[in-house]
């Protein structure tokens, strides 16, 4: 699978962003809250408002994973905020526990603005989506799921792809209508080992 060129982190500031992350986590053991960065603190590229998704794996197990698709706070404390809810609010999960911070990582993948796209039909949602580059979300009503870039990996093909999102909003994984929406998005993603900030 093809991977996203979207540059919205300097490989120089991918550190402060981690940091700040792996510092709300150990925020969120040390009084429940998270650690909320001081955005003037930061280079410009990380003030910029941008959304964010953190993935928390331990080992190649998932073990939370939150984020905004929408841009409203600046990128660095969307991050820290990511972080601490995936690993504290994951309803799919019991709260981080210090004792697995030993083998965790943080993936991080910063978002692009979402872009409505105008879908006709079901050939026609599968033939403009870009597998292993667009980041998908379909709603219909109040029923919405969100596939990040990283997800085409699982799946053999754009219909699977299409059709397991369908099942994440609740909705038959054949289920089609002139009223479900279509938006897609970029991301850039990097990663890095879990540690304690001084």
């Amino acid at each position: 699978m093809t991977q996203s060129s979207e540059i919205f982190v300097d490989d120089k500031n991918k550190h402060l962003v981690l940091g700040a992350s792996c510092q709300s986590i150990v925020s969120g053991f040390a009084s429940g809250q998270a650690f909320e960065p001081t955005p003037a603190s930061y280079p410009q590229q990380l003030q910029e408002l941008r959304a964010t998704y953190v993935t928390l794996k331990l080992g190649n197990e998932l073990r939370g994973c939150v984020g905004h698709l929408e841009a409203k706070v600046p990128l660095i404390v969307d991050a820290s905020f990511s972080a601490f809810a995936a690993a504290f609010r994951d309803s799919r999960f019991a709260p981080l526990t210090a004792e697995e911070t030993e083998h965790l990582s943080l993936h991080i993948s910063v978002l692009s603005p979402l872009e409505k796209r105008g879908v006709l039909s079901e050939h026609s949602m599968h033939s403009m989506l870009s597998p292993g580059e667009d980041g998908v979300v379909i709603e219909l009503g109040p029923r919405r799921a969100c596939f990040l870039p990283v997800m085409w990996d699982r799946f053999e093909s754009t219909e699977d792809f299409v059709s397991s999102l369908k099942s994440k909003a609740g909705l038959p994984s054949d289920y089609w209508s002139t009223e479900l929406m279509l938006y897609t998005f970029r991301t850039q993603s990097f990663t890095g080992p879990f540690y304690r900030p001084h």
